[in-house]
């Protein structure tokens, strides 16, 4: 496991009012399509930004899905590599 997730790494300004909003409209495929080669989009070729709660505070984390153990996308156990601290683990679940 990574000794530690946190980071100094100031993020964009957009980037911080994006995930402020409680809820975000999915866009169109036909506005993915003109961004990404292939869908449904391969999503260990992407640097990811992540959210969730932790110890009362909102943070961002950038990670990168290395592998999945699921046929279903994002769910259950995943291989993760955390950019920002060149840190590689395994987790039981995303939201872990």
């Amino acid at each position: 496991m990574c000794d530690s997730l946190k980071n100094n790494y100031v993020f964009p300004s957009w980037i911080y009012e994006f995930f402020a909003k409680k809820t975000h409209r999915n866009e169109a495929r036909q506005v993915w399509e003109q961004y990404f080669e292939t869908l449904p989009i391969q999503l260990n070729n992407y640097c990811l930004i992540m959210t969730g709660y932790y110890e009362q505070t909102q943070p961002l984390v950038l990670l990168q899905i290395l592998s999945t153990h699921s046929q279903i996308p994002l769910k259950g156990a995943h291989k993760i590599y955390f950019p920002l601290t060149q840190c590689v683990t395994s987790v039981s679940s995303l939201t872990y």
